[in-house]
């Protein structure tokens, strides 16, 4: 999905944290004033989205409060004194996720994106105490050292005191290119006894909880996705067919991340046209990297009989496979044989009535 200039979003009105203060698109000016005025512009092309605004957190090095800037559109202004920034940009507002929320939002190096976490899901016997689903898109942007100097600060004020009752023409600009850090996992559960499921869940565990936004390194804490699968019959076969989901999870493991380009945030200057992040050192070959590799599959299934419960905990491995720029991951279980049953109330026609069952003749006249 390509960027959309022009757009406007609702104004996003909630704050996350009172630790962070916060400018709006509106910026006054006067004689004195001891600050540099940057224009801020994101890109959305790399994330392949269009959210309903941005978040931009500037994290002073000397300590002092951090400044949160909540755009509405692609393009704002914000006014930044003397002093060194961190800087990180996240799609929309840091409460505007269903499934994500954030912590130490007032600290560069500890701020984190996790899972919400969910109660256990009822029958589920998976041993975790954290459990998650159907993550949301976050795409982040971090630079570690943004200047603001003097000089900066000096060429601004002589451009505003030029051009007083006229709109400011910025010298400093921002160009924000975040980068999806959400990426699809495709379940595919290979099944014979297919015929035999009335619906089935799963749970896949081993991922990561969160990640920290400044560093894109996950988090230690191991997580559990809780998801509904997809019961698909062969065309062929009507026995045989596939279980299959589409999750997503935090973070690229660190063998992609380190083929990705950085930096994601430039300074008075554009991206090429043709800058895609290609995994060149790829191309579209597969391979078996994903995390530390310790994967469980859990596979809950109610059969047609309404009575027998099909539980087993698998040990999986994932493949990640990239083609151009689409990254996923793929975890592909063999052969799963499910137990033949009888249907509710009979034969496997699923209609099965007992003479019993008839009730009682009644005698209905008909007019010839």
């Amino acid at each position: 999905m390509k960027l959309k200039s022009n757009i406007y979003f609702s104004i996003l009105m909630s704050l996350v944290s009172l630790t962070l203060s916060c400018q709006r698109v509106e910026l006054s000016y006067d004689d004195d004033m001891e600050y540099d005025v940057v224009q801020i512009e994101m890109d959305w092309s790399r994330a392949g989205i269009s959210p309903e605004g941005a978040t931009v957190v500037f994290y002073p090095k000397n300590g002092s409060t951090p400044i949160k800037v909540l755009m509405t559109s692609n393009y704002q202004q914000v006014k930044l004194k003397k002093g060194t920034y961190s800087i990180i940009a996240i799609n929309n507002s840091f409460n505007d996720f269903d499934n994500i929320v954030f912590r130490n939002t007032n600290n560069y190096e500890t701020i984190e994106a996790y899972a919400k976490p969910i109660s256990h899901p009822a029958k589920i016997k998976t041993d975790n105490n954290l459990f998650a689903k159907d993550m949301d898109p976050l795409a982040i942007a971090k630079l570690d050292n943004f200047e603001v100097t003097q000089d900066m600060i000096n060429a601004t004020k002589a451009r505003i005191q030029s051009t007083k009752n006229v709109t400011v023409t910025t010298l400093t600009t921002l160009t924000i290119r975040p980068r999806l850090c959400i990426i699809p996992i495709n379940v595919n559960v290979k099944t014979t006894g297919i015929q035999n499921i009335q619906y089935a869940q799963g749970v896949l565990t081993g991922l990561s909880e969160g990640i920290l936004l400044s560093s894109n390194k996950l988090t230690s804490h191991k997580i559990s996705h809780f998801f509904d699968f997809n019961i698909i019959p062969s065309v062929n076969n009507y026995s045989e067919g596939n279980l299959t989901a589409n999750i997503s999870t935090f973070g690229f493991p660190d063998e992609i991340m380190q083929n990705i380009d950085e930096p994601t945030i430039l300074v008075n200057k554009t991206f090429p046209t043709n800058d895609n992040p290609i995994l060149s050192t790829w191309g579209s070959k597969t391979k078996t990297i994903f995390y530390d590799k310790n994967l469980k599959l859990e596979i809950y299934a109610q059969l047609i009989d309404n009575k027998t419960i099909f539980n087993q905990i698998y040990e999986v491995n994932a493949e990640i496979q990239q083609i151009t720029a689409t990254v996923s991951v793929v975890v592909d279980l063999s052969l799963v044989t499910i137990p033949d049953v009888t249907p509710a109330g009979g034969g496997s026609s699923g209609f099965n009535p007992e003479v019993s069952d008839w009730g009682g003749t009644n005698k209905i006249p008909i007019s010839i």
